[in-house]
């Protein structure tokens, strides 16, 4: 694994963590308390980053660092979540339909021009009517499911950051980012500095990677649930020491339930390519 990780973080002391509200008043928990700062470095482009002119021309937005200041977790939790697919190795002739930015744009656009005029809701609530919507269901999942619903980090909650989708050719994991954030509205600058690109690395070193930021992840956060059970700093703020034990222990085995998963979890390739071909026959390329 290279020197500089590609998941860096830092969580932000205990005292400055942002509080959660309840109808009781503040309290933590295991999520609440991976607040800080955190980014992807993809040899030497470093995603979920601001613009420093952004940053310059808002002062009054009060920034820690130029990174996505956010709870860590909901990375770890993101990358969890696509990482099931992302090293499930797509084949040649499939990856072909979505391979640069150009192809998978055309790819997308024909989904969904099948999926306007072919994949309407139920009718009614038959069990003929559930079927065929079922039936439908599933072929949309083979011919553009595969790619649109599972490869791409959650973003919602990203602001002004591209979209960063994942996937496997043989033995390479390559990470491709789409700039297309445009402006901040009040300012009228760039969200990010980042050029639209990807950065490829050893299926192997990917996981070395996850691996890396799980250990750190859960390390720092070891020493935040010793801190909550032993002295917690912070009297004002509930905590509940024992689930958050509790959590810290599930938390511990969620990257080998993943990758379990991932293991006993592989794409029908024969079904997917059969449906891709068949929306291109019913929509035209």
């Amino acid at each position: 694994m290279s020197s500089n990780p590609l998941f860096k973080f830092e969580l932000w002391p205990i005292t400055e963590v942002a509080t959660w509200e309840r109808d009781e008043g503040k309290c933590l928990h295991w999520f609440g308390l991976t607040d800080g700062w955190y980014t992807i470095d993809c040899g030497g482009t470093e995603l979920l980053r601001y613009s420093q002119r952004l940053i310059d021309a808002t002062p009054d937005w009060k920034w820690r660092t130029p990174y996505f200041d956010y709870q860590v977790a909901r990375l770890y939790e993101d990358v969890l979540e696509v990482l099931t697919k992302a090293i499930d190795p797509i084949p040649s002739d499939i990856l072909d339909f979505v391979r640069t930015q150009e192809s998978e744009q055309a790819f997308l656009e024909r989904s969904f021009r099948w999926s306007d005029q072919y994949f309407t809701e139920a009718r009614d609530s038959s069990p003929e009517e559930r079927e065929r919507f079922r039936q439908r269901a599933t072929f949309w999942s083979h011919a553009a499911g595969w790619w649109i619903d599972y490869r791409a980090l959650s973003s919602g909650h990203v602001a002004g950051q591209p979209n960063i989708v994942f996937w496997c050719e043989n033995e390479t994991v390559t990470i491709r980012w789409v700039n297309d954030c445009k402006v901040e509205e009040t300012t009228g600058l760039p969200w990010n500095d980042v050029h639209s690109s990807q950065h490829a690395m050893p299926v192997t070193e990917f996981l070395e990677e996850v691996s890396s930021f799980h250990d750190r992840l859960i390390s720092a956060m070891q020493e935040r649930v010793n801190i909550a059970r032993n002295s917690w700093p912070r009297p004002d703020v509930a905590i509940d020491a024992q689930r958050l034990l509790q959590e810290h222990q599930e938390r511990i085995g969620s990257l080998e339930r993943t990758l379990k998963h991932a293991a006993d979890t592989r794409q029908d390739w024969d079904a997917v390519r059969e449906a891709v071909w068949e929306v291109v026959r019913l929509v035209g390329a």
